[in-house]
Parts: structure tokens; C-alpha cells; sequence
């Protein structure tokens, strides 16, 4: 499986079961309750696409740096805030040309 849409899902979690997707390219996440990604989000290493905007004030790991194939990755929030760490991180991700959304 290369693509995985569970946007509008009311997930307050994600299942251990995705992260043994090891072709997934494209996570879409948008639209939930999830309150945190997992650490092991680096073992999708062909994601090259992930939305996890309008969730519920969502931690991001910092394992996400490790994701050397991630292209496109989409957080949009309402109201938009993200700590120092968390714009620490993004910063990285852009300058290998991540495309950001926030």
C-alpha cells in the first residue's frame, strides 16, 4: 500500500498496524482527535507526503527529521502555534526542501 487516506476519521491515535507500511508515500491524517505522532513515524521511510493539519493540538517528534524522503508536509492548526522545538525542527525540514504547510 503506497497511500493511506483516514482524514475525518475522529482517530485519537495511530494503530501500530501503519507503521508496518513500509511502502507507504502518502499519510493523510487531517481532520482528527490525534493528539500525538509517535516516535516511530521514522519507520515509514518512503513517506513522502504527510497531513496531519486541523488535529487537536498535535505533538510532532523530532524522529520526523529522519524521514529522508518526506516532501510535503502539511500542519495547518486553528489557532496556529507551534513551540520553539517544533519551529526548531520545521526550520530543518525546509532547508532540505521540505515543502511546509502551516
Amino acid at each position: 500500500m503506497k497511500f493511506l487516506y483516514l482524514a475525518n476519521n475522529d482517530l485519537t491515535f495511530l494503530p501500530d498496524a501503519i507503521f508496518k507500511l513500509k511502502n507507504l508515500e502518502l499519510l493523510d491524517l487531517d481532520s482528527n482527535n490525534i493528539k500525538n505522532i509517535p516516535e516511530k513515524i521514522n519507520k515509514l521511510e518512503n513517506l513522502r507526503d504527510l497531513y496531519i493539519a486541523m488535529n487537536i493540538d498535535t505533538s510532532l517528534p523530532q524522529t520526523l527529521i529522519s524521514l529522508k524522503n518526506l516532501k510535503r508536509l502539511c500542519i495547518l492548526s486553528d489557532p496556529p502555534y507551534y513551540s520553539e522545538e517544533i519551529m526548531n525542527m520545521l526550520s530543518k525540514l525546509e532547508g532540505r526542501g521540505v515543502q511546509i504547510e502551516k
